[in-house]
């Protein structure tokens, strides 16, 4: 008896969706499904009103429907069009729009993590040296779901079509002053008191933000680099100053300091010794107030 060969080539119509968001936990399970939904129409998009839309994927409710797709609009991942009436329809018809899949990860919004994974990802497959990303990035998935809710609240009553607005400073701009700070910091034209003070600030940042804002990836990367040189130097001090000023620094937080104190000490003890760098003294290392 003749064996019959297999043909594995797809037979029927399959929607092509990164394993990134179909096996990561970016998504939740109600975005994934309405993606998926959205995706199937391929580049044509899905034309549909909202109450199809319900009835389509009603096991979601109409309050996890809605949210899910101005969840995904805000991270960039699908895009949405009102289309016109057509002459004759009724005034009382309502608007039909139009779900197109972003399958662009660069025009995503992400977390660092995210983005992480998505560059290693790409340079697996396409191994780009170069890759530029749209939008800045968030630092973790609280701060991104903080701005969500923000601009959920930007957007009521205008229509859940409408885009997230633009920073006011550009992309471009925000990396461009992070990445000269980056090569002054590893020209090392920064003082030990700079790195400290750097260090101490973004530590207190990290601890304490919860405005949902925004940093680019070099900011992100410059903030790294800060915190491994200054604990390099805690851990190994070049001279007796740095050792002298290290045990300065921890004598301050010893007394309860805020971290925007001993920020405010620091800058103020680097400028006074760039003074007298520049006059040709030689200043003295000072002691925490009680």
């Amino acid at each position: 008896m003749s064996q019959r060969k297999y043909n594995e080539k797809m037979v029927l119509p399959f929607t092509a969706i990164p394993n990134i968001l179909a096996r990561g936990r970016f998504l939740t399970n109600v975005e994934k499904l309405v993606l998926f939904y959205i995706a199937s129409m391929g580049p044509m998009g899905l034309t549909i009103s909202t109450k199809v839309f319900r009835q389509e994927l009603a096991p979601l409710g109409t309050t996890g429907l809605l949210r899910a797709i101005k969840r995904l609009v805000f991270l960039g991942m699908i895009r949405i069009e009102k289309v016109p009436k057509k002459q004759g329809d009724p005034p009382y018809k309502k608007p039909c729009y139009r779900y197109f899949f972003v399958k662009d990860p660069l025009e995503w919004q992400h977390t660092i993590d995210f983005r992480v994974k998505i560059k290693t990802e790409i340079e697996r497959m396409e191994e780009k040296s170069a890759i530029s990303f749209r939008h800045e990035v968030f630092l973790d998935d609280k701060s991104l779901n903080d701005a969500f809710e923000k601009w959920l609240i930007s957007i009521k009553g205008k229509g859940f079509e409408e885009k997230p607005q633009t920073p006011a400073v550009s992309p471009y701009q925000e990396s461009q002053k992070w990445i000269k700070k980056t090569e002054r910091l590893k020209n090392g034209e920064l003082t030990f008191l700079r790195i400290a003070d750097d260090a101490i600030s973004y530590s207190s940042y990290l601890e304490n933000h919860a405005e949902g804002s925004l940093i680019c990836r070099e900011k992100s990367e410059y903030m790294m680099l800060i915190f491994d040189r200054y604990e390099d130097a805690c851990q190994s001090p070049q001279d007796e100053r740095t050792r002298k000023d290290i045990e300065w620094i921890q004598e301050m937080k010893q007394k309860g300091m805020l971290a925007e104190e001993i920020s405010r000490e620091l800058l103020r003890e680097n400028t006074k010794r760039q003074k007298e760098s520049a006059n040709g003294g030689v200043s003295s290392v000072p002691i925490a107030e009680s």
